[in-house]
């Protein structure tokens, strides 16, 4: 009875294999890494991805019809798996020396800086700086905005974290950093947005996706598709997550 049976089996097994259905879900998903930055994304406590960049994903299996794979990675290695292609697609904040190891796909958030100092400072913005102490990260903090705080007495950090303890304790009268980093600031500490005063400031970097010169070459039309995304962008992120505890002007 088997023998019988056998060429019909052999004849199942390739109609299988030569359904279109079949064809499209060994199509390799894309892969995507994102930064571990507080609302952006991280793992949560059943393992899966979470965060602002799922809507980032969601957006491009629409647009590209490809499912997306996200994993959460420290900036560096996203660099360098990007280069040896090892990922599609990453995020991190553009500047001209990764131009030149990938290609920027999309500016997906512009960043925003804030001047943070304690409730009911002194300090009202930049031109009250004058003879005070100010806290800066040696990097997320635009030319524009150190220039504007030249007469100020400024402390350099090597991070970012440094920034809140120092103000607290009475070292700096206030600090300069980028509206996400002060969100995670907060919401991963014990103090809360109304011990603050903040000020909002356009700022001149920008979140952006990355493509592999890799994936570039293998998934032309992919890559283009993404390209032509008109808005791909975070949400429920930085300065949105600000504007729901502080009335900028």
């Amino acid at each position: 009875m088997l023998r019988k049976r056998y060429p019909l089996i052999l004849l199942l097994v390739g109609v299988l294999m030569y359904n279109p259905l079949y064809a499209e879900e060994k199509i390799r998903p894309i892969k995507l890494a994102a930064p571990t930055l507080h609302k952006l994304a991280h793992v949560d406590e059943k393992g899966a991805l979470a965060g602002a960049v799922l809507a980032v994903i969601a957006t491009i299996e629409q647009a590209t019809t490809q499912r997306v794979d996200g994993s959460v990675l420290p900036f560096p290695r996203i660099i360098a798996m990007l280069k040896a292609g090892e990922i599609d697609l990453g995020i991190f904040i553009e500047n001209p020396e990764r131009d030149k190891i990938a290609h920027r796909l999309q500016r997906i958030y512009q960043t925003n800086f804030v001047l943070v100092r304690p409730k009911n400072s002194s300090i009202k913005g930049i031109d009250d700086l004058a003879g005070k102490t100010v806290g800066i990260s040696r990097v997320g903090v635009s030319k524009e905005l150190t220039g504007k705080i030249s007469k100020s007495n400024i402390l350099q950090f090597s991070s970012h974290r440094p920034l809140m303890s120092s103000l607290l304790v009475g070292k700096i009268d206030a600090f300069f950093t980028p509206d996400f980093r002060f969100v995670e600031l907060i919401e991963e500490g014990t103090i809360t947005y109304d011990d603050f005063d903040v000020s909002l400031f356009a700022g001149d970097r920008y979140l952006a996706l990355y493509a592999a010169p890799r994936f570039k070459a293998e998934q032309p039309e992919v890559f283009q598709a993404i390209q032509n995304i008109e808005e791909l962008k975070l949400e429920n992120f930085g300065s949105a997550i600000l504007k729901e505890h502080y009335s900028f002007k």
